[in-house]
This record gives C-alpha cells, structure tokens and sequence, in this order.
C-alpha cells in the first residue's frame, strides 16, 4: 500500500504533479494507493476530473484506489460536483 499525502491546494496548477505521484507509485507495484485529502484546503473541478479518471484507471487496471475525505469544503466540491458517491472514499 502507498499513501499519497496531499497539501495546499489541488487545482489546474497542481493536478498534474499529482498525476504523476500516481504514476510513480503504480510503478512500484503497489496494488493499493490511498491518496489522503484530510490536509487539502482547496480542490477545483480539474482536481475532481483527475480522481475520477484515476479512479477508472484503478478499475481497469486491477489495483486499488481510496480516497480518505478532505476538509467539510474539500467534500463539498464532490457534492456540488455530484461525484462523491462515485469516487471511493474510505468508510
């Protein structure tokens, strides 16, 4: 299992380091990969296009993706967005 800590913001100017965090702990061999939203302040609508295409390729690709809640309005994002009962969050 990998966890991925994510801090700050997760916007258009972010997405793609996060992308590529993914990639790197794929790359290992990991079969589980928690991405920790617990220290997010912001996430924006590219931040939730990136987890649901990573959550797809998760699907598709045989290995595990959870996402552990954000912040009341990190979450929030996900409601308005009409994603959270899509995304795999914990619990």
């Amino acid at each position: 299992m990998s966890t991925l800590e994510l801090d700050g913001e997760l916007d258009f100017g972010v997405i793609d380091q996060l992308a590529t965090a993914y990639a790197d702990a794929r790359a290992t061999g990991t079969d589980t990969i928690v991405l920790d939203l617990s220290k997010l302040q912001f996430a924006d609508c590219s931040a939730v296009r990136l987890l649901m295409q990573l959550a797809e390729k998760s699907q598709n690709n045989g290995h595990r993706l959870t996402l552990r809640r954000g912040p009341a309005r990190v979450q929030r994002v996900f409601e308005l967005t009409g994603t959270v009962d899509a995304l795999p969050f914990e619990g």
